[in-house]
């Protein structure tokens, strides 16, 4: 069973059982406004990305999930009833996820034009080609010579 068929107390579980009685209150609370955004959560996912099966879509949605999830609910235990409490859970853990929801699909794109910039093999291939050819050869003998023709070595700072 994936975690994505399961309910946000497993993910709780952990802040629900070593909470004291204000604290367990406000992550039962947690979990009950999670339970009935998680839906919503998905259309949401869904909605950003077309481009991508729904299994991903799903595990990337299930992921950021979660860690807004553990993260709220981190700051509830460490809160204490202290502070200013939230008002609107469900609009404040939704706008959580937005956020870090876009900042995953930022970094995805990232990755993804990373590896576009990276050389093919035959472009590797290439390379390995120049670097034996004897233009490299004379280049290599220019800059020793260069080097060993100065007595002191100076260094930028």
């Amino acid at each position: 069973m994936s975690s994505r068929e399961l309910g946000p107390e497993w993910v709780l579980s952990a802040f629900l059982q070593n909470t004291e009685a204000r604290g367990q209150d406000d992550v039962s609370e947690l979990a009950i406004v999670a339970c009935r955004l998680w839906p919503r959560i998905q259309a949401h996912a869904r909605k950003e990305l077309t481009n991508k099966t729904p299994d991903d879509v799903m595990d990337l949605a299930t992921g950021v999930w979660e860690s807004v999830l553990r993260s709220v609910a981190k700051t509830m235990r460490r809160s204490n009833g202290k502070g200013r409490p939230i008002l609107n859970l469900e609009a404040y853990l939704f706008g959580a996820f937005h956020h870090r929801f876009n900042r995953a699909l930022r970094r995805e794109r990232r990755r993804r034009e990373m590896v576009e910039y990276l050389p093919l093999g035959r472009d590797l291939e290439r390379l390995r080609h120049a670097h034996d050819s004897k233009a490299v050869a004379d280049l290599d003998r220019k800059s020793t010579r260069l080097n060993s023709s100065h007595l002191v070595i100076s260094y930028a700072v």
